[in-house]
């Protein structure tokens, strides 16, 4: 009888610890249950968010694009420009289908020179509440040095040679002179006529009181004697060591390796003899130039260099010979008076401070043409600058 007692006792016991084993499977069940749903349930919110996420990087994206462009067409702008530059807008939207809008802002520093554009994307979830992104660039204006005429001075300008002619426009900030048998090709600008005996193809327009033809200060000239950017690559310009070129090219094999666009400068003069390649770009900070020998001497800069850079005067001389310069030329003492049977041509432009901008004697034929593409130079000059993009500096989305 107590056997069966004590049989019944523990069968109720394990009825009892299977029970709470069941209980505690179903409890770990149930807790398990609700974890994986409201990790679901998360998973989808985190997706969810991550997707407006994208919209608001795509909407400030967006914003800072748009600003870079009214930054290049300020004239474009939507709104007012009291600084001169896109100063950017709220509320901005990219049509209708679309959804969210930019914030946009934009600021320049002067003393950087570089424009800070502020641009928040607000994407709006379905609460109707806003996921914000911010991408913060800065950009600097690109200018460009813009030549427009084959010949222009500063002070008073006399066409001498024989023969001499220009194939584009003359202008001078001082009086104008032109002999016989003298011709522009294009239009002349000028302070007041001295004697117009030769013809001018284009018309002529007399400055007013407050009109002025600028010309680069030698001071304002990029210095080309230090390092200089070739096809995305630094190099140094070259001391050059001949004072006496003859009969050979510039730059040799041995230079072109580490001076590629062949700047070489000195400050010395030059005598250049006849016979002389330079492709490249000659810089005399404190000397003359000669071109003489019986030879012709050429000179072709690559693209986006000029021609040549001369402190002093060049000077023409020697008989029966011809020299070509393919490019921008810039004199601080114009051209000296050259023998009756020298040639000079100027394919690009000539640019002079001097007084006179050519010797008032001079004697050999001049023919000055007028070349654009010759006269690209990104940076020669902060002088007649002017706007022809931006370019983007940093980039950082928040």
């Amino acid at each position: 009888m107590r056997f069966d007692h004590m049989t019944s006792r523990l069968n109720r016991r394990r009825r009892g610890v299977a029970l709470m084993i069941v209980m505690i499977v179903v409890a770990v069940a149930t807790v398990l249950g609700f974890a994986m749903v409201s990790a679901s349930s998360l998973q989808a919110e985190t997706a969810g968010n991550m997707k407006y996420v994208s919209e608001a990087e795509y909407l400030a994206d967006s914003g800072g694009q748009l600003a870079l462009y009214y930054l290049q067409h300020t004239s474009a702008s939507p709104v007012a420009t009291p600084n001169g530059y896109y100063p950017g807008q709220t509320g901005v939207t990219f049509g209708g289908a679309v959804k969210g809008t930019a914030d946009i802002t934009v600021t320049y520093n002067s003393t950087t020179k570089l424009y800070t554009i502020t641009s928040v994307g607000k994407a709006t979830l379905a609460s109707g509440s806003t996921i914000n992104k911010t991408l913060t660039a800065t950009a600097a204006q690109v200018t460009q040095f813009k030549q427009t005429a084959a010949l222009s001075a500063t002070n008073n300008l006399k066409l001498a040679g024989l023969l001499a002619t220009t194939y584009g426009d003359v202008e001078t900030n001082g009086t104008l002179t032109m002999p016989l048998l003298t011709t522009i090709n294009g239009a002349a600008k000028y302070r007041a006529p001295s004697s117009i005996l030769g013809l001018i193809t284009g018309g002529s327009t007399v400055l007013q009181a407050s009109d002025t033809v600028t010309v680069p200060a030698l001071s304002s000239i990029k210095d080309y004697t230090g390092t200089y950017t070739y096809q995305g690559q630094t190099y140094t310009a070259q001391k050059l060591t001949n004072l006496n070129l003859a009969s050979q090219t510039l730059p040799t094999a041995s230079d072109a390796l580490t001076n590629p666009a062949g700047i070489y400068w000195i400050d010395q003069n030059v005598n250049v003899n006849g016979g002389v390649t330079f492709n490249g770009t000659l810089i005399i900070t404190n000397g003359t130039l000669k071109l003489t020998g019986l030879l012709p001497n050429t000179f072709t800069p690559k693209p986006g260099f000029p021609a040549m850079v001369i402190q002093s005067y060049i000077d023409v001389n020697g008989l029966t010979v011809a020299n070509t310069i393919n490019g921008l030329v810039w004199s601080g003492s114009g051209l000296k008076t050259g023998p009756i049977a020298s040639f000079l041509t100027i394919n690009g432009a000539y640019l002079s401070t001097a007084s006179p901008p050519i010797d008032n004697n001079y004697k050999g034929t001049l023919t000055f043409r007028y070349d654009s593409t010759k006269c690209a130079i990104p940076d020669f000059s902060t002088t007649n600058a002017t706007a022809v993009g931006v370019r983007v500096v940093t980039w950082t989305m928040s």
